[in-house]
């Protein structure tokens, strides 16, 4: 056994700092630039930035200088905190929660009427009550005027517990799963090789390890550094010749029985994820772009025979499918792991000894997550939620959070988002009848802020540092709390940046999706449960059952039959947008791996990995070379989906 490697004092601290950097910047360059995200997806760009300036840059200089550089644990230390944390300046937490405390203050009109029918409803602990804070938000500071963060203060603490509250449960959770997903299943974890290969120390006389010599690396590498440079030079030179990595069929697919599917039929090139995909099992990518093309005839075969009541809509459906699917991932996980889960409980309650050093021990991560979870749920009914619809709530939350952490660890997916919020399968069977205007108000802004968006979501990062943990020998919670740390960081750094790019700003002249479009959502969720009356579409449980029925069936031929081709995983996400943009690049990568490895075997898929890991390296040296660019210009460049 090797030795444990101590949590090193001076990757905790540069951790630290880079967050609070990588914090500051991020609502600059998101939502004012709109250049490619800082985090923006599970395998954050500006964590390979710190990582590849740390590994190649910081460490031949301090040992040129003949001064201690930084190890592969000490390097994994630093970017496990910042993955973790890379997401709260984004939609890990501010990007949907600040904008909708104020949204229907300031986009009220005649049409919609919030300032009178919704706005009163919503609570002091949950938006901000003055016209005035909300009107200088959207347009600005006056001039002599200062941020009025007395306004902000009561929403922000609420807003603040919720979050950290629901991050404590996934923490728990992943304290539990960790076991049974990296040492009992095995899971892969394609989002963190290449980090891995960074990390590790060069050969006794080499400035730079074996990863960034390796020439195929560089081969990789090149083809999106070739597309990149043509591409954003053609942003800013148009006649720039360059080659068009996005596409869609909008006018294609205009007449019936097609125009059901136009809006999200797109073709785009992301060579970063045929790169992952190569990582992945075959299976798996291929089940990612069969459940996109599976979801694309569904809802023309549904179009062409009207089969639906009037009141079902038809994505409706397929977005019950992915929540029936979703479910059938947790059942199962949870029955597979049944040994494990056994062993759990007894260390909760006492009645067998832990023998593996996790983050959280079982009994404090067990009694962590009931606590949490009860604190939350009463928290909510508070707030006004319906206490009934509490625990239901909770229970799809979390689940979602499961299924996006197996989609991303073992997946490989850098962007996952689901379609649904947990309260589709409540709202399909009872309607919104029940809704008062305060508990509509309370639901659909905690549920925005907690399930709208999952694609920064910090549990798949934490079950990724956890991976580095098992492989690098670092202590597992003290890594946790380094991550923990960097998390209250990024969330006080990363407010004061948002409130101040606002309001020195405006909103307004940010990105209208984030500020005009999405926070607008949950006001117009209650426009509907309560003023149109949401009446129950019970058809849409028969399609959860469908869904769970589906993924079931495709599981239990995965476990029967040796050659079965397709993994069930791909339905959780077939209505996202995710999977919009990487259907072909996973089907390229997939088509590619496939006959390289049926014909040359493992030593073929060995040979050849390191030009796939240099895809993801290429497509990340892009997103921060044009972030640089798009600091200066103030003109962003998009490498990743926005």
């Amino acid at each position: 056994m090797h030795p444990r490697i101590r949590l090193s004092p001076r990757a905790f601290v540069l951790g630290l700092l880079c967050v609070a950097g990588l914090s500051a910047l991020t609502p600059y360059n998101d939502y004012y630039l709109q250049s490619t995200f800082i985090a923006g997806n599970l395998l954050p760009t500006g964590s390979i930035v710190v990582l590849l300036i740390l590994a190649y840059v910081v460490n031949p200089l301090l040992r040129w200088v003949r001064q201690r550089a930084f190890t592969a644990g000490e390097l994994a230390t630093t970017w496990s905190i910042v993955i973790v944390a890379s997401g709260i300046p984004a939609a890990g937490l501010w990007r949907y929660v600040i904008p909708q405390m104020v949204s229907a203050r300031y986009l009220s009109n005649s049409g919609n009427n919030w300032e009178e029918s919704l706005v009163p409803s919503g609570s002091r602990w949950l938006t901000v009550q003055s016209d005035q804070a909300a009107r200088w938000f959207y347009e600005g500071l006056p001039g002599g005027q200062a941020i009025p963060w007395r306004e902000w203060a009561q929403p922000l603490a609420t807003w603040i517990v919720i979050g950290l509250l629901a991050y404590f449960c996934a923490a728990c959770l992943v304290a539990m799963l960790r076991r049974q997903w990296v040492e009992a299943e095995r899971f892969t974890f394609p989002l963190v090789q290449m980090p891995l290969e960074v990390m590790q120390d060069p050969q006794p006389g080499h400035t730079f390890n074996d990863f960034v010599r390796n020439r195929l690396v560089w081969t990789g590498a090149a083809i999106p550094i070739f597309l990149h440079t043509l591409s954003g030079l053609a942003k800013f030179y148009p006649l720039v010749p360059h080659f068009e990595l996005h596409r869609n069929f909008y006018d294609a697919l205009s007449a019936p029985p097609w125009h059901v599917i136009r809006g999200d039929t797109e073709v785009h090139i992301y060579p970063a994820v045929t790169g992952l995909t190569y990582l992945l099992s075959s299976e798996v990518a291929a089940g990612f772009w069969a459940a996109v093309l599976f979801d694309r005839a569904q809802l023309v075969l549904l179009e062409v025979y009207k089969v639906l009541p009037n009141q079902v809509a038809i994505t409706d459906l397929v977005t019950h499918q992915s929540y029936g699917a979703t479910v059938a991932l947790v059942a199962i996980a949870l029955w597979t792991g049944r040994r494990h889960w056994r062993h759990v409980f007894d260390c909760a309650v006492g009645r067998a000894r832990q023998t593996t050093e996790e983050m959280l021990s079982y009994r404090v991560s067990f009694w962590g997550f009931v606590a949490g979870g009860c604190g939350l749920a009463a928290g909510f009914a508070l707030l006004g939620m319906p206490p009934w619809m509490t625990v239901p709530f909770l229970g799809g939350l979390f689940m979602m959070y499961v299924g996006i952490s197996w989609a991303g660890t073992n997946g490989g997916l850098p962007l996952v988002q689901l379609r649904y919020f947990p309260t589709e399968p409540i709202l399909s069977a009872f309607g919104g009848g029940f809704f008062t205007p305060r508990s509509a108000v309370a639901t659909a802004l905690i549920e925005q802020g907690l399930a709208r968006d999952l694609r920064e979501n910090p549990m798949p990062s934490l079950m990724n540092s956890q991976k580095l943990a098992h492989e690098l020998r670092l202590p597992k919670r003290a890594l946790f709390l380094a991550c923990a740390a960097g998390v209250l960081v990024a969330v006080f750094v990363s407010l004061y940046a948002w409130l101040s790019l606002c309001y020195n700003t405006g909103a307004v002249r940010l990105m209208p999706g984030t500020f005009i479009y999405h926070a607008q959502t949950p006001w117009q969720r209650c426009d509907q449960w309560l003023k149109v009356g949401l009446e129950p579409r019970r058809f849409n449980l028969g399609a959860v059952a469908m869904g769970a029925a589906m993924f079931a069936g495709l599981q239990m031929g995965r476990l029967t039959f040796a050659w079965w081709p397709l993994h069930p995983i791909g339905l959780i996400v077939m209505r996202s947008w995710c999977l919009w943009h990487f259907w072909f690049p996973i089907l390229l990568g997939w088509v590619i791996k496939l006959p390289l490895v049926r014909y040359g075997g493992l030593a073929a898929y060995n040979r050849a990995r390191p030009f796939f890991l240099g895809l993801i390296l290429g497509d990340m040296l892009m997103a921060a070379v044009f972030a640089v660019v798009g600091f200066v210009t103030r003109t962003g460049y998009s490498v990743m989906p926005l």
